[in-house]
């Protein structure tokens, strides 16, 4: 894969594996993308790496919920080892990033859906650790727009009044991608380009020059 085209990207996502019982490991009613609804099933947070043309999952975590995880006869019966507990899939996707980076697998640019950019402790410990990124995040998440030194240049602002406030000129959207409406969600871009950061008339950028 790297042997055609560098590897520079990579996606935090998870996926959910509907089940009919209760015996396997962290089933439960919950939501998934691979429905699209509340389902019983498993959830696994997955790590994937992508070139211009390619994209391979390379390492997932089972998510483990609570109920299971403070569950001492559910643990022996599934034989889950002692030193694993609950932890959040936010969690678990910066284990994954952590054990990649580790192994030295390339890549300097991450992404993700807003299950994962709505948390300021990920999108923060994802750019302590290096990384360009654009993740989803929700329309009310304050935001502070940096100059192209990295200079604060307004006040706090949602991500909405951001995007009403650059408007749709100053944004691109790619083929095959349905733009959002401010009141539903947002990107936010941060290390960027600023022609890569506005790929959505409701992004919010906390990294691209403003015009102070």
């Amino acid at each position: 894969m790297s042997a055609e085209e560098p590897i520079r990207t990579w996606i935090i996502d998870d996926t959910g594996f509907p089940k009919q019982g209760t015996h396997s490991v962290g089933v439960q009613r919950q939501y998934t993308g691979t429905t699209g609804k509340v389902c019983n099933c498993q959830v696994a947070v997955s790590l994937s790496v992508a070139t211009r043309s390619a994209h391979v999952p390379i390492d997932f975590a089972l998510y483990l919920p609570e109920g299971w995880a403070g569950d001492p006869v559910r643990r022996q019966e599934c034989h889950i080892p002692d030193d694993v507990v609950f932890k959040t899939k936010h969690d678990l996707a910066l284990d994954l990033i952590v054990r990649a980076i580790e192994d030295k697998v390339p890549g300097d640019i991450l992404l993700c859906d807003g299950g994962y950019g709505c948390s300021d402790n990920f999108r923060e410990t994802v750019r302590i650790l290096g990384f360009d990124y654009a993740m989803g995040i929700l329309s009310s998440t304050m935001l502070i727009r940096l100059d192209a030194r990295e200079q604060k240049c307004t006040a706090p602002m949602s991500a909405r009044a951001i995007a009403e406030q650059i408007g749709p000129k100053a944004s691109r959207t790619s083929p095959g991608m349905r733009a959002r409406g401010p009141a539903h969600g947002a990107s936010c871009a941060r290390g960027l380009p600023s022609a890569a950061s506005t790929s959505l008339a409701t992004t919010a950028l906390d990294a691209s020059p403003c015009g102070c």
